[in-house]
């Protein structure tokens, strides 16, 4: 079933132009309006339910913005792109105000408008589903981390400069008919939330180094990525605890980067900071991710003895449309690297986001683009068939 269209635009000539670039790219325009008043009226009918708004921002009466904050209050559920002719900057703003609004804001295309960027522009669009999906309570994530339906998968990671496995990343996993339907990222966040996660992710841990030390033995020289909870960097033992363990397997410390996320304002603060000092002086790698807030990163970097800077999926995932992401993660990888920081995007979704990252300089990726999340088992044939290939 092919998407549907409402194309907004007070130009007819402009209309018709974009009108055709849907037929182009096999998408059904259902219906067309000149002002935003129009559109709204239109879209007030109970059998217009387009997939997708193209929508002008320079109108008269009810202009785009306007129309926007209709929408909003409305709460529609159509994907909406802007498309004009004004600069980058004010259309990144009207996309933040679009979000804030609780819109599907796809991203923005500066016109003239072709079909490469509309192709382009939509390559990772899909219409919201009509069903809605009852929230996953931390009540229920606890009950499933009781009853043993979380477990964990590797996630390859890429040296995007020799394009070869460079290590794993750890991964919670749980089969789909236990979150049926659920975005997966914002559930792995609200899991790393919850004090009863901290000790089932200790024992991901200790199975990451095991498996990491069998493949050592072997001959793969691989690293490993463990995302942990605040709760763990917390505890005065978890350092002298963690090197004794990587002594005991005879794991060179740089082999393992631990990954740290949401450094802001805790009253366990200088505990972190000096189990994260232990760590890094004995050359384990401490990680950053990124919120997707530009350079406040920055600030986190003055305090936390950081080895690798993670790039913000949010951030990876507005590039694609919008002028403003791409320079802040061209500045951000510059800025990472300046500091002596590798840096890593774990995940990348699409061809144009993989060749982005690498003209930007990024270090290591990973995501759906580069390999699907795989098993301790899978890791050495992985290997051969990514070498054997020679591509990503």
């Amino acid at each position: 079933m092919s998407t549907t269209v409402m194309v907004v635009d007070d130009s007819s000539v402009q209309r018709r132009h974009a009108v055709n670039l849907c037929r182009e790219l096999e998408l059904e325009v259902i219906a067309t309006a000149d002002d935003g008043l129009n559109a709204l009226l239109q879209l007030k009918a109970p059998t217009l339910k387009p997939d997708l708004i193209l929508l002008d921002l320079e109108m008269p009466g009810v202009n785009g913005i306007g129309l926007l904050k209709e929408l909003g209050r409305s709460h529609q559920q159509a994907g909406i792109l802007v498309v004009s002719s004004r600069e980058t900057v004010l259309l990144s703003s009207v996309v933040s105000l679009g979000r804030s609004d609780g819109l599907h804001i796809v991203g923005s295309v500066q016109k003239p408008l072709t079909a490469d960027l509309l192709r382009a522009a939509l390559s990772g669009f899909a219409p919201r589903t009509t069903t809605a999906l009852s929230a996953v309570l931390p009540a229920d994530l606890v009950a499933a981390i009781n009853a043993d339906l979380i477990g964990f998968a590797y996630q390859p990671r890429i040296d995007l400069h020799s394009r070869l496995l460079q290590g794993l990343r750890v991964v919670p996993t749980w089969d789909e008919a236990v979150f049926p339907g659920q975005n997966r990222d914002a559930l792995i966040a609200q899991l790393y939330a919850l004090p009863q996660f901290t000790a089932l992710v200790q024992s991901f841990m200790t199975q990451a180094l095991n498996d990491l030390a069998s493949w050592q033995r072997h001959g793969l020289r691989l690293t490993m990525n463990i995302p942990l909870p605040f709760a763990t960097f917390a505890a005065y033992t978890m350092a002298p605890t963690f090197l004794n363990d990587l002594a005991a397997l005879q794991l060179p410390a740089n082999s393992v980067i631990l990954e740290v996320a949401c450094w802001a304002g805790r009253d366990d603060a200088a505990s972190i900071l000096n189990t994260l000092l232990q760590l890094r002086i004995k050359e384990v790698g401490i990680a950053y991710i990124d919120r997707g807030q530009g350079f406040t990163w920055l600030e986190e970097q003055g305090q936390l003895p950081l080895s690798e800077f993670h790039l913000s999926a949010g951030l990876i995932e507005r590039a694609q449309q919008q002028e403003l992401s791409q320079l802040l993660i061209k500045y951000s990888i510059q800025l990472a690297h300046d500091l002596s920081l590798k840096t890593y995007a774990s995940n990348v979704t699409t061809a144009a986001q993989l060749q982005q990252l690498e003209a930007a300089a990024c270090d290591y990726v990973s995501g759906a683009m580069i390999g699907e999340l795989i098993t301790a088992d899978e890791v050495p044939n992985w290997r051969k068939q990514v070498a054997l290939s020679g591509q990503v």
